[in-house]
Formats: C-alpha cells, structure tokens, sequence
C-alpha cells in the first residue's frame, strides 16, 4: 500500500468517526433540535408518524426508539416478546395504553422525561425493570401482571 492509499484509508476513517461520534450526541441530547422541512428516512422496522410510534415492526432483542419520537401509540409494541430492552431517547415524554402489551422480560432505559403512562402499558411484562419521574402520570392498571417489577423515581 502507497502513501497515497494510506491517507486515503485514513481520510476515509476519520469521516466515518465524525458520523459516530455526532450520533453519540445528537443521542446525548448535545446536538440542536433542528426545523425539518423535509421528513428524515425512519428505520425500515418502525412506523412513525409526526413525531409518535405507532408500531414496532422487527423482531430484535434490543430496540433503540429514533430521536424524536415523542409518544409511543397504544399497542405499539404489544406480543413482542422477543424484545429484552428498550433505549428511550430523551424527546419521549408519553407511553399509550398498553403500549407494551405482554412483553415478558423488559428493561426499559431512559424515562427521565416521560411525564405519562397509560392504561396497561406494561400489562403482564413479569421481569420489568424501569425508573420513572417522580411526576409522572400513571394510568390504571399500568404495571398489572407484573411480578418482579422495579421501579425507581429519577430525579430530572
């Protein structure tokens, strides 16, 4: 390999550094919200409209909710019991009825912003863990089922 294919190879490495690393950030909540004039591309395993996930479509163990969803709708993840954790961004501030429907051994990470949770949101996940804002709005028979649930109140 030339000097030449050296600094090429490098030049190409460090551009892809540069898009981890604003990643990492904009999901630390270090970058800007900016004005979308156009709708950004979502991830082809999730249905989301203005803002709010209307339905999960894949079938991972680890599910990373995009930046910028806001609201998860009623039974967006419902029966999907493949699914062990969930990365919350900081834009989420609501969980719908029953939203989480059965899902067996859950962990969810990073409520700190979510002020509501609906009706049978986490109906019959029987391992949840979960740490939710001492002010947050719980619904009726949200954590119904659950056996071994944990909850903490996070200080925002």
């Amino acid at each position: 390999m030339n000097d030449n294919e050296r600094i090429e190879n490098l030049e190409n490495e460090v551009e892809k550094l540069k898009v981890i690393i604003k990643m990492l950030k904009k999901d630390a909540g270090l970058l800007p919200v900016k004005a979308q004039t156009t709708p950004e591309k979502q991830p082809e395993e999730f249905n989301i409209e203005n803002g709010v996930l209307c339905e999960y479509l894949g079938n991972s163990g680890e599910v990373n909710i995009p930046y910028g969803v806001t609201r998860i709708a009623k039974n967006a993840f419902r029966e999907k019991k493949t699914i062990k954790k969930v990365n919350c961004p900081d834009t989420l501030t609501e969980i719908g009825n029953s939203s989480f429907h059965n899902c067996k051994s859950l962990v969810v990470d990073n409520f700190k912003n979510v002020t509501k949770i609906g009706e049978k949101a986490f109906y019959n996940c029987k391992n949840l863990h979960i740490s939710v804002p001492a002010t947050c709005e719980i619904g009726n028979d949200a954590f119904y089922g659950c056996k071994k649930v944990v909850i903490r109140g996070v200080n925002n």
